[in-house]
């Protein structure tokens, strides 16, 4: 009898693409998780709270940057190839060419301004420049690839390249550790940097063995549409990042890798979240394209789903909070209260994630480019300020306000124009 209940609902799982990639990409990300936990574990011990927050702000000033490499060559091949899948060739070699393009220019943008808001005299002028060249062309490099499978929906190589990438730079963490007796952001540097070209090779070769060469070329007419995406991705970073060399700079890099780590923490937890948004990102534009209607319900069916992971995964991170400094010692103890602060951060992801989705679907990518971006500046203003006023705790307090008002404002802006359907 329980097969012939069974029996159905697995013909229908297997019928349904969408059903068979989140559940890939659910153990993809799952399998994230145990990773990452174990790199962060292993990195943060051997760093130390003064080693991690200089690297953790260099790192995001890199991260940021990355968003503008390429021109936005990743989401323009998902917008592209999803459509028409005869022009993979020319959007994957025009991405390509993109990320060389503009892979110098951004180097140097962003060294300069590590330069000005990060402590950087215990790292060389060279270690700063390797973990740029890793996260502005190494990793834009992995997610091109990734967008390529993401383009056709094809999950189970985007697993592979995950877990590879994840592993490699465990195992990148690991030598170093053994290596180095003590391990210090100047040495873990280039480790960090040699991973991630180990990581975009493998996935380059990927691409090119399970779907097609490129063709290089520049496709200009794709840039105006790709700097939107670019401006969109770049204040999603900075939403997630600009805050790190901030309180480095405010309260220092000790208490700056303690926030770090405690943002590390809750980030990793809200990856079933990020799955879930993942792996639905394409249909909303398949949807959009039979009415902005269809856009936006597509979008309502998802936010239930969303919603219940989220207010999980937050219920658990006010729960397990304690256990941190006896996961990572003693000396991170301060980084529970603000993990404690920071619990409603995967449930506000989830309500901002699938709130731009929809807008991004149904035409009004603009305006919601417009509130991330004048959310930024609020966002560095409240980590100045209130990291001032009251340390780490308050800066973690001023992030979750300003990510309640863009999620505000976003659903306010989805409800606005439901009415007008």
């Amino acid at each position: 009898m329980a097969k012939l209940a069974l029996g159905p609902l697995l013909q229908k799982f297997k019928q349904s693409t969408i059903a068979r990639n989140s559940f890939v990409y659910t153990v993809d990300f799952s399998l994230q998780i145990l990773v990452q936990a174990a790199y962060l574990l292993l990195l943060s011990r051997a760093l130390g709270p003064a080693n991690f927050g200089i690297f953790a702000g260099l790192s995001a000033i890199s991260i940021i940057g990355s968003t503008f490499v390429g021109w936005g060559c990743d989401q323009i091949v998902i917008k592209n190839v999803a459509a028409d899948r005869g022009s993979f060739a020319a959007n994957f070699g025009s991405g390509l060419v993109s990320i060389g393009l503009s892979f110098p220019l951004l180097l140097a943008l962003c060294y300069g301004i590590s330069v000005l808001m990060t402590d950087t005299h215990s790292v060389s002028a060279t270690t700063i420049a390797a973990i740029m060249v890793a996260d502005l062309l190494f990793t834009k490099l992995l997610f091109l690839c990734k967008a390529c499978f993401a383009a056709i929906e094809s999950a189970r190589p985007q697993l592979v390249i995950n877990i590879v990438a994840t592993l490699v730079k465990l195992l990148a963490a690991v030598l170093a550790v053994l290596l180095h007796s003590h391990l210090s952001a100047e040495e873990w540097g280039w480790w960090y940097c040699g991973s991630a070209a180990v990581s975009a090779l493998f996935a380059l070769a990927m691409v090119v063995r399970l779907i097609a060469w490129p063709k290089l070329c520049i496709m200009w007419s794709e840039f105006r549409v790709g700097m939107l995406f670019c401006s969109e991705f770049a204040a999603q970073a900075a939403l997630r990042d600009a805050d790190k060399p901030i309180i480095v700079s405010v309260l220092g890099p000790e208490i700056g890798g303690y926030y770090a780590v405690a943002f590390r923490i809750v980030d990793a937890a809200s990856t079933p979240v990020r799955g879930l948004l993942y792996a639905t990102y394409t249909r909303y534009f398949r949807h959009a394209a039979g009415g902005s209607q269809k856009g936006v319900e597509f979008g309502m069916s998802v936010l239930p789903y969303a919603a219940g992971f989220s207010a999980v995964v937050s219920l658990l991170l006010l729960i397990c909070s304690g256990l941190i400094p006896w996961l990572l010692g003693p000396k991170y103890a301060p980084a529970v209260s603000v993990i404690r602060w920071m619990a409603l951060y995967p449930m506000l992801f989830a309500l901002m994630g699938v709130s731009a989705d929809i807008l991004r679907a149904i035409g009004l990518q603009r305006t919601r480019v417009l509130l991330m971006v004048l959310a930024v500046p609020l966002l560095m203003a409240a980590s100045w300020l209130c990291a001032g006023w009251g340390g780490a705790d308050a800066a973690a307090v001023g992030r979750i306000v300003v990510m309640a008002g863009v999620a505000g404002v976003s659903w306010w802006l989805v409800a606005r124009r439901r009415r007008k359907l």
